[in-house]
């Protein structure tokens, strides 16, 4: 997602806008794009990865809060209505999007965005299968990857019923969106 801070998509751009009070990031992976999201505000990362030892000085100075957890999980933790901003990059297939963007619509407030990564590399590709055998220490069977709904279905889907508008698009460096949620 660090390629759509200041370009493409221009996150930074839409938190000047938002102006959230927290900033939350589901999947921290390196630290590259939660460097980005610090020079914004606090954030708060949840991730499954264990935190980089690059950022701790940001936990020490109250800045970043990371939450090593599977993102829809800890999100059951939020309030209704609590999220004005949450940048999503996580294991890119339909059913994890699918339970974030569940959670995410009851936590983010009317009016709040998401932003998503990796909408356009994963348009025709279901990554469950590829994170499985990831997860298993097998070789990758990129054929099982078209199998089943895209990570792009998930969010499509949730457009489509109604509770979230697509603010923007960009194809660029693997794809971005930004919906917010009406």
């Amino acid at each position: 997602m660090h390629q759509h801070f200041d370009k493409n998509l221009n996150v930074k751009n839409i938190l000047s806008r938002c102006k959230p009070s927290t900033i939350i990031e589901l999947g921290g992976l390196n630290g590259a794009n939660t460097l980005q999201l610090l020079t914004m505000g606090n954030v708060v990362t949840i991730s499954d990865n264990k935190m980089p030892q690059n950022l701790s000085y940001f936990v020490n100075k109250g800045k970043l809060k990371w939450i090593q957890a599977l993102s829809f999980n800890a999100l059951k933790e939020f309030d209704d209505d609590s999220i004005q901003f949450a940048s999503v990059d996580t294991d890119h297939n339909y059913t994890t999007l699918k339970l974030e963007l569940i959670e995410l619509k009851r936590a983010v407030k009317k009016g709040g965005v998401v932003v998503l990564h990796d909408v356009e590399a994963f348009k025709h590709r279901n990554n469950q299968h590829y994170t499985l055998e990831y997860a298993n220490g097998d070789p990758y069977d990129y054929s099982a990857m078209t199998q089943g709904l895209s990570y792009t279905s998930a969010l499509i889907e949730e457009i489509q019923d109604g509770e979230w508008e697509l603010l923007d698009w960009s194809v660029e460096s693997n794809g971005a969106a930004a919906i917010i949620k009406t």
